[in-house]
């Protein structure tokens, strides 16, 4: 799968030859990965700040969202779009642009709940 070659010379990071590293100090895989018992590799998990993309199989990796954009799971195939009033780096969202607001996951996005004072929530429709 494209998520375990190794840039350094274009091995894969899954054969047993490589025991899951990169030859020469190189990047190993991102994520984890499992073994079928017909000896297929597949993913099997993201860590934060990266979303799967599972299919088709020979493209199988994890990969970082764009600048400005996030996600919070990273089983999750879509990135969404950095919401106003929040800092994100293409991946996780870094944190609350304002001091004081307070931000929740609500499901696959970030939602603002409240402001601080003297500032209020804007919808975009008022």
């Amino acid at each position: 799968p494209a998520g375990a070659q190794c840039a350094s010379d274009g091995s894969c990071a899954l054969s047993a030859a490589n025991n899951m590293s990169c030859p020469g100090g190189g990047t190993s895989p991102v994520g984890t990965w499992t073994m079928s018992s017909s000896g297929r590799y597949s993913i099997g998990g993201c860590p934060a700040g990266h979303r799967t993309v599972a299919a088709p199989h020979h493209l199988q990796e994890c990969a970082s969202c764009p600048d400005s954009q996030y996600t919070v799971d990273p089983s999750s195939f879509e990135c969404q779009e950095c919401p106003p009033g929040l800092s994100c780096s293409g991946g996780e969202v870094v944190g609350a642009a304002m001091e004081g607001s307070e931000w929740a996951t609500v499901g696959l996005v970030m939602v603002l709940i409240s402001c601080p004072a003297g500032h209020g929530v804007f919808n975009g429709s008022e």
